[in-house]
């Protein structure tokens, strides 16, 4: 693993990623690379001004180098090993090539557009859906999160493999930042389930058998965890609704969901509740991949 990705856009909201990406470069013992991606130009000059582009492009280069430069330097005056890296291109894509072979990518959900919703098909929407190792999703707020630290770090399971496979990752975060790792998962209600007029019992009755199957399922995987202090959460009702929920205020620091790959697309292996979740959690959002190692 070469490092933690954060990719600035040189707004200040963006630049939020930072308190997140420190104490979780320094839990695993990785560089922090600063990332500034500066879009191509696309101006239909007339002919013979293809000098000014250039001009246009590498003052913006210079200033991008500058910015993070500056931002490293700062850093590094606070003994964090902190690296740059400037480049040109479509910001999303640059991000996902930088993924490669990185420990995570951390960054926030909107910048420099001052958009208030993480909205599909964004910088961050894209790059969480393509990138090849984790990406830590963080909300811009009015106040710092520097203060904040990673103490309860949830992981939403359905039952399905692909959702275990951001186990491995939860587990290696939550040993190394001594926080504690809570297995969660949402059975839905039991009238739901049920077609037709049925009696009060054996609603609660199929109510009462969906959670005890849940906990068993959960304390199953708990068993397998080693290094991390385990917690399971059973909860009843809307799965997107009771994991927003979990994120809110007085809940998890961290929220950890699963992606899978098929044909080329990303998708979120929870659906459209995941989907949900990361779109709108209050809590910090880390998206792993389904090939993503600890």
């Amino acid at each position: 693993m070469t490092g933690v990705v954060v990719p600035l856009d040189g707004s200040r909201p963006a630049e939020q990623a930072l308190d997140l990406a420190l104490p979780v470069s320094h839990a695993l013992g990785a560089r922090l690379l600063l990332l500034r991606v500066v879009p191509r130009m696309e101006i239909a000059w007339p002919v013979g001004r293809p000098a000014r582009e250039q001009q246009i492009a590498e003052a913006e280069h210079t200033e991008a180098h500058r910015y993070v430069a500056r931002l490293a330097g700062l850093l590094r005056a606070r003994d964090v090993d902190a690296g740059i890296d400037v480049r040109f291109g479509d910001p999303a894509e640059e991000i996902v090539t930088a993924s490669r072979g990185a420990a995570m990518v951390v960054m926030t959900t909107h910048g420099r557009g001052g958009l208030q919703r993480f909205l599909v098909g964004s910088v961050a929407d894209r790059a969480a859906r393509h990138a090849l190792c984790p990406v830590l999703l963080v909300r811009p707020a009015e106040e710092t999160l520097a203060s904040r630290a990673l103490r309860r770090i949830a992981v939403a399971l359905d039952g399905s493999r692909l959702a275990e496979t951001a186990l491995p990752v939860s587990v290696d975060l939550a040993t190394r930042l001594d926080a504690t790792l809570v297995l969660v998962r949402v059975v839905p209600a039991a009238e739901r389930l049920v077609l037709g007029r049925v009696g009060r019992q054996v609603i609660e009755e199929l109510g009462g058998a969906l959670v005890v199957d849940a906990k068993g399922y959960l304390e199953g995987v708990a068993a397998t965890v080693s290094g991390a202090r385990v917690e399971t959460q059973v909860r009843r009702g809307s799965a997107a609704e009771q994991l927003l929920r979990l994120g809110g205020p007085g809940g998890v620091d961290l929220m950890v969901l699963a992606t899978h790959g098929r044909g080329g697309i990303r998708r979120w292996a929870l659906g459209s509740v995941a989907l949900r979740v990361v779109h709108e959690s209050a809590a910090p959002v880390l998206v792993v991949p389904a090939g993503a190692r600890e």
